[in-house]
């Protein structure tokens, strides 16, 4: 069973959180480029099935998402989705497609392409930001605990090779687990 039975109920989750979003399955050649380009930047570090197979990627107002996942977690649409808010932030609020050209340069050339990519490092940040909210809120199995694991988690992922080396490990850890600590005691009780 696939995730995409359901795509009606994410889509409404991921227009909820910005009206422009699209959850599509990720297929075809423009996925297939990214997944090779990210494999060379990478060099050989994140191969291309594995972003085809496992990432969520977003561009613009498009999510997709990998046909064989069995699910989505509700959290990953909202992060996605906050990755949509930000590219209509980077056109001063008209649309994301019109931020992405910014949005794109920002994210992944500054200060550095590799190794400190800050502008890399806070829009994730600002991202998982959103999706831990929306589990502290409407997750009755979130717990504090569980939070901090996964702040660890995403903190590895973002400062390996899948998003570039963006920023030092345990510079990003640092901040992860402070993010979900000022989550888990400002949202859980809203």
């Amino acid at each position: 069973m696939s995730w995409v039975g359901d795509i009606a109920y994410y889509q409404r989750l991921a227009s909820s959180e910005d009206g422009a979003a699209r959850v599509v399955v990720k297929e075809g050649w423009i996925w297939d480029l990214l997944g090779y380009l990210l494999h060379a930047v990478t060099l050989g570090k994140m191969s291309h099935r594995t972003f085809m197979d496992s990432y969520a990627t977003t561009l613009g107002p498009v999510q997709a998402y990998p046909r064989g996942l069995p699910q989505l977690s509700d959290s990953t649409i909202v992060h996605e989705s906050r990755h949509v808010k930000q590219s209509r932030w980077f056109s001063l609020w008209i649309a994301p497609w019109i931020g992405l050209p910014l949005f794109a340069a920002t994210y992944l050339l500054l200060p550095l392409p590799v190794g400190l990519a800050w502008c890399r490092y806070r829009l994730e940040l600002d991202a998982d930001r959103a999706g831990f909210r929306h589990a502290v809120r409407h997750d009755p199995a979130c717990t504090q605990m569980g939070l901090m694991v996964q702040a660890r988690l995403r903190a590895d992922q973002v400062s390996g090779p899948a998003y570039g080396w963006a920023w030092p490990r345990n510079w990003a850890r640092r901040s992860y687990e402070k993010m979900a600590i000022d989550v888990w005691r400002n949202w859980r009780n809203i």
